[in-house]
């Protein structure tokens, strides 16, 4: 459609056009729209991964976009999220030391993204999001700074339980297909292995509180028979020549998934190590 006759926005039935505080918003967006508004943020956060995009800059252009989300067409949000890679991308590509000066405003960037690009209904959506998600995660967590390590274990914990959940069950409801993650348990345990997630808990840089925050993971791990000899070997050798506080984590942890492993040889190669 020509710029002057989109439309952004629109009231569904729950909101009354005539005197209502919606029906202004919508009258506001769409005159936005039509003078070229959502065009400029838009283009501006495409380049983003040519021309570097302040994280202030990024949120201030995003912030208003996701305030009125409620009121934009299925098109709009479909055409908008075309965004979301480069803004995405950028988050990405942010130094450990911008990452950490700036990390509240990623945050928000994030959740503004996220959410507008889950509204869209483009191929591939799911997908993208929950890569991101991961890849987000992961950087987090291989921070130098303790304080990123633990957001970034948090969150890689996150998507273990959320698919975990998922396990053996059947989306049967259109919500539940929106909702199911597009990670497998398969996957998963292929992106803990291929990212050498456990290394960076129990090899490089070992730290009580990251050890003790790991747990879950182990234990999905175990779950998915995807813990054997030499992950045992690994974890159990974070505790040698440490702290008191260290051993104290592994063999905690050990302890707790031990009820969750489907096969007996990391057991006994526990037990032949005590």
């Amino acid at each position: 459609k020509p710029m002057t006759h989109a439309v952004f926005a629109e009231l569904d039935d729950d909101y009354c056009m005539r005197g209502s505080v919606a029906g202004w918003i919508v009258s506001m967006v769409n005159v936005f729209g039509r003078n070229g508004g959502f065009k400029a943020i838009r283009d501006e956060l495409m380049a983003a991964e040519e021309t570097p995009l302040a994280t202030a800059r990024a949120r201030a252009l995003l912030r208003p976009v996701f305030e009125v989300r409620d009121f934009f067409t299925a098109e709009f949000l479909d055409w908008f999220g075309g965004a979301f890679g480069p803004v995405t991308e950028r988050l990405l590509q942010l130094s450990d030391e911008d990452l950490k000066a700036d990390f509240r405003l990623v945050q928000d960037i994030n959740i503004y993204a996220s959410v507008l690009y889950r509204s869209s209904c483009g191929e591939g959506v799911r997908q993208a999001m929950d890569t991101f998600r991961l890849r987000m995660a992961l950087k987090c967590f291989l921070s130098p700074f303790l304080e990123r390590r633990l957001v970034g274990l948090a969150d890689i914990c996150g998507i273990v339980e959320e698919v975990s959940s998922w396990r053996g069950r059947q989306a049967n409801t259109k919500q539940e297909l929106e909702d199911r993650p597009w990670i497998t348990c398969a996957y998963l345990c292929g992106w803990i292995g291929e990212n050498k997630v456990l290394e960076a808990v129990f090899v490089r840089n070992v730290h009580a509180e990251v050890v003790k925050r790991s747990a879950r993971v182990l234990s999905f791990l175990a779950a998915e028979g995807a813990f054997g000899n030499r992950e045992a070997e690994m974890v159990w050798g974070a505790s040698r020549g440490k702290h008191e506080s260290v051993q104290k984590c592994v063999l905690e942890i050990l302890a707790a998934c031990c009820p969750h492993h489907d096969r007996p040889d990391p057991l006994r190669t526990l037990v032949n190590l005590a």
